[in-house]
């Protein structure tokens, strides 16, 4: 039989294995959606004619000299690829 101390420090051991378990799993999933809005963001700034880029219209504003948006899309891009630098540092850091 176990005594209170032994079931204690199991289920605190329990817990704690559950909690990696679910910790992990979040990390997966957020890298999985990282990665698929930094490739469509990397897609949005491809040059003149190329990429998405074209299909939104930004041709056309390039012809007048109006300000794009490109400046903010690689804004959000260099902060999407920190999220995603630091995303896998913590499942290496899980992980292992």
């Amino acid at each position: 039989m176990f005594s209170y101390w032994e079931k204690a420090c199991y289920t605190y051991e329990t817990k704690k294995v559950i909690r990696e378990f679910i910790l992990i799993n979040i990390l997966k999933i957020a890298h999985y959606i990282i990665c698929f809005l930094l490739i469509f963001l990397i897609l949005l700034q491809s040059g003149v004619n190329v990429g998405l880029t074209n299909i939104f219209g930004s041709g056309s504003q390039q012809i007048f000299n109006v300000p794009t948006r490109t400046s903010f899309i690689k804004k959000v891009t260099a902060v999407i690829s920190c999220i995603f630098m630091l995303n896998a540092f913590l499942m290496t850091k899980y992980l292992t």
